[in-house]
């Protein structure tokens, strides 16, 4: 019963996250309104909310213009946020592959590393295989939300993406995608 609640906990505790980040911020007086659409129960959400205060992913927030508390998302959320959509819009890719090859290349300073190895980390988990240390590649359309999370972390502008339609020698990277040459299907 125990590793159940956790997990409707977690999942509450995204589902809050997600819905501050799509409506920008999210005030108290509404909180109870957009959250009922989620199915959990009150003290559910109540422990989630607690969660995220506590984690540092979302403030409370009271300004002269809105006297009523609202909760905002802190950096930390919204990268939390963008990483949990990547990998849900990874996970549901469409499997129609259309013979063209997603590339980001990355030369990210040495002072940045642990970004470059977050990077290199969470690349895997999008559907993107090693074709270099730099240089990583997949069949599947970018996400638009990693773009937004390259943004957030600040290194955006040590990226490129290309779109390529032919890579000559690339019987290892159809193999590790499980793509044959003659192949419309992954």
């Amino acid at each position: 019963m125990q590793k159940q609640t956790v997990v409707i906990t977690g999942k509450a505790f995204l589902f809050i996250l997600q819905k501050i980040f799509e409506f920008g911020c999210l005030p108290f007086e509404v909180f109870d309104q957009v959250t009922t659409h989620g199915g959990f129960g009150k003290r559910t959400l109540g422990a989630a909310l607690s969660g995220v205060r506590k984690r540092g992913y979302v403030k409370i927030v009271r300004t002269r213009h809105a006297p009523n508390p609202t909760l905002v998302l802190t950096p930390k959320g919204t990268l939390r946020v963008l990483l949990e959509r990547c990998k849900i819009l990874s996970s549901q890719e469409t499997r129609v592959w259309d013979k063209k090859w997603r590339i980001i290349i990355f030369d990210i300073p040495e002072k940045k590393r642990a970004y470059r190895d977050f990077l290199r980390q969470h690349l895997r988990s999008f559907g993107f295989k090693k074709l270099n240390k730099s240089v990583w590649v997949t069949p599947h359309h970018i996400n638009p939300d990693l773009i937004q999370l390259l943004w957030q972390l600040h290194i955006k502008i040590y990226t490129r993406f290309i779109v390529a339609e032919h890579m000559d020698f690339d019987r290892d990277i159809l193999k590790k995608f499980n793509l044959s040459a003659s192949s419309k299907r992954i």
